[in-house]
């Protein structure tokens, strides 16, 4: 779809796939009321190509991508497939997250919420404020994961902003926090499960921005991706070998 379009956030689609796998084929009980929030709006695209995958969204409706009248925009908002809110400028689908959940605790309704927040949001103080409300209420019906891919549209996370250590600080805020690999499906099931029940889980995935595609690790900047044809012929072969490795 990058290729189609000419560009994407196709970096967000290389380090956040297994997180979106795993929460939504592994850890989500839809039957129980379980939700998704996703925070960080770029990355839709590969939450729609998992629902295409797991029937929920058609192909047809998938190829309408970035199509005049289509809700599947480049950046969504509105009605968007997928997750319970529309979703905005960057680092506030944690507070909505943190306010649904503590709605659902206040009414005795059942469910869990997950919310996918990306590194680069933690250098807002919003998401901050957000993280400090989670440690005082406790909100054990939340589950927060982070994509800590070191990637934003300036470079480097580490260089812009740094935001480690991320899991001492979530754990400084009265969080359940851990980190693990975030290509790990299994780890990501596991770490999401290993919560204490006490209090907020919170999971640092560390990622990959190119991961399965190789032939893009040499570009410093891959926030936005677009390709030349012989780029994007590399990028294709990449994905081949790796789906027959």
């Amino acid at each position: 779809m990058t290729i189609a379009r000419g560009m994407s956030y196709l970096g967000q689609a290389c380090s956040a796939a297994e997180i979106l796998s795993a929460i939504h084929v592994q850890s989500m009980d839809r039957g129980r009321g379980d939700g998704f929030v996703l925070s960080p709006s770029h990355y839709a695209l590969p939450l729609w190509a998992m629902l295409v995958a797991l029937g929920e969204l058609s192909e047809d409706e998938f190829n309408t991508f970035q199509q005049d009248g289509s809700p599947l925009d480049l950046i969504p908002s509105g009605e968007v497939p997928g997750t319970i809110f529309s979703i905005g400028s960057l680092g506030q689908g944690l507070s909505q997250a943190v306010g649904l959940a503590l709605a659902r605790r206040l009414r005795g309704e059942q469910g869990k919420i997950f919310v996918l927040v990306s590194d680069g949001e933690l250098q807002e103080g919003q998401t901050w404020e957000a993280l400090m409300t989670c440690g005082h209420y406790q909100l054990v019906n939340l589950v927060i994961l982070f994509d800590l891919n070191d990637s934003q549209v300036d470079g480097s996370v580490d260089r812009v902003m740094r935001i480690d250590p991320v899991v001492e600080k979530l754990q400084a805020f009265g969080l359940d926090a851990a980190e693990i690999d975030g290509h790990d499906l299994h780890a990501i099931a596991n770490a999401i499960e290993a919560g204490d029940g006490k209090r907020t889980r919170a999971i640092a995935c560390r990622t990959c921005i190119w991961k399965g595609i190789p032939s893009l690790s040499h570009r410093e900047k891959l926030h936005m991706v677009s390709f030349t044809k012989d780029e994007a012929e590399l990028a294709r072969n990449d994905l081949a070998k790796g789906a027959s490795a």
